[in-house]
């Protein structure tokens, strides 16, 4: 089942700290968990492209600027890169890295959206260039260190957690093996509980993962297989409930060997 990812711009999609990442507000994800009634125990997770960008926004970055200032975080002397000098983005705060984390997310939505309709080639990667950029640069690491720096703001974790849904697309071995990924995606989820558009990209994220061993390893040892049930117990989304259930089905067969 394809489902579009569209997180929402009102309060539940961030609080009142957030400004310049807003999203576009649509009710397309609710519309379609009422066409198609959720199914349990699914263990695969659906086809997702997530639509991030607003027209608000005053410009999109390159992925190399975007990583350049969340690498930097707010040094006084950026390098000059790209068509733009970072400089021109300070200071460093979350507003700004909000926008680095939302323009991210658009590029690597518009290589899944490329790859998705070119239907003449077998290559999974082909289309990928801001992902490849991204790991290339070891932006994974960089990117779940601006979410734990800025984890109490709301639209911030919003767009990190689609950029991590995006790269676990294609590359789901590659944020699993960065041993952050899954600590900063149930973090946001932690830190915004009745979030219900953070916790559908998160828990896709993860479910994602959820196939390897070492998903279940990280699970198990950070403490967090409780957390997980505890959010599939509790949470109103549907969508969210599903990929709670099938992340748990999933890594608890390695519990079993």
């Amino acid at each position: 089942m394809a489902l579009t990812i569209t997180p929402n711009t009102d309060d539940d999609a961030h609080g009142s700290s957030s400004s310049s990442g807003d999203l576009n507000t649509h009710n397309a994800s609710q519309q379609q968990q009422q066409q198609h009634p959720a199914q349990h125990h699914v263990q695969q997770g659906p086809t997702t492209r997530i639509a991030m960008v607003s027209p608000r926004v005053s410009g999109i970055l390159s992925v190399k600027d975007a990583l350049t200032y969340l690498e930097q975080e707010g040094e006084q002397e950026p390098e000059e890169v790209g068509e733009q000098t970072v400089s021109s983005l300070q200071p460093w705060n979350h507003e700004t890295a909000s926008r680095c984390l939302q323009s991210l997310a658009h590029h690597l939505n518009q290589d899944l959206a490329h790859h998705h309709h070119d239907t003449s080639s077998s290559s999974t990667n082909g289309n990928d260039t801001a992902a490849t950029e991204i790991l290339d640069r070891h932006g994974i690491l960089t990117l779940c260190h601006t979410l734990q720096t800025f984890r109490s703001i709301r639209i911030l974790q919003v767009h990190g957690c689609a950029v991590l849904l995006a790269l676990t697309q294609h590359h789901a071995n590659v944020v699993l093996d960065s041993q952050v990924a899954v600590d900063a995606l149930l973090s946001a989820i932690q830190a915004h509980k009745n979030c219900n558009p953070l916790q559908r990209l998160a828990l896709q994220a993860l479910l994602n993962v959820s196939h390897e061993l070492d998903c279940w390893f990280q699970l198990e040892t950070h403490g967090w297989m409780d957390f997980v049930q505890e959010v599939v117990y509790n949470t109103q989304d549907a969508t969210a409930a599903d990929c709670g259930i099938a992340i748990l089905t999933n890594v608890l067969k390695f519990a079993n060997m």
